[in-house]
């Protein structure tokens, strides 16, 4: 009698139907004027990290200090912007506060405006409407409302 061997497949977590997305955030340094790099070089003496506490708020870890709560530094940093879980038609991630733009089928442009997370789920803010998020092969992130404020000036 020949023995019986299960393959063995990959387990995908599932929750409530719906396949779980990564948790990630992002926030603005304005120091450095750009999104917050951490910087792992204590053989150099440079470190500074950032955790994320339980109600949202910073803090900033570096080799002089510890913990040094956001409320220290409060001009310093954006608020935090959280990833979508979905990606644009070039797989760039979407987060909040990113500057998007929709194109139909044909590529005539629709309308250009703001990721933003409102009433439980993300949209496309644009002239004091917010747009449902369209099919993902007609959107296009063109850059943040930092580096890029202009092509929501461009879009009113």
């Amino acid at each position: 009698m020949e023995s019986f061997k299960r393959k063995k497949k990959p387990i995908h977590f599932i929750f409530g139907g719906i396949k779980v997305r990564q948790i990630k955030f992002r926030f603005w340094d304005k120091k450095y004027n750009q999104y917050f790099k951490p910087i792992h070089e204590a053989y150099k003496g440079g470190l500074e990290d950032i955790t994320i506490g339980l109600q949202g708020d910073l803090i900033l870890r570096t080799m002089s200090d510890p913990a040094i709560h956001q409320s220290v530094f409060p001009e310093r940093f954006g608020p935090l912007q959280q990833y979508t879980g979905l990606k644009d038609k070039n797989g760039v991630e979407i987060f909040e506060g990113d500057i998007a733009e929709v194109r139909n089928s044909f590529g005539t442009l629709l309308y250009t405006g703001e990721i933003d997370f409102v009433f439980g789920s993300f949209g496309i803010k644009n002239k004091g409407s917010l747009y449902e998020t369209p099919k993902f092969s007609y959107l296009l992130v063109i850059g943040n409302i930092y580096q890029h404020p202009h092509f929501l000036e461009e879009s009113r």
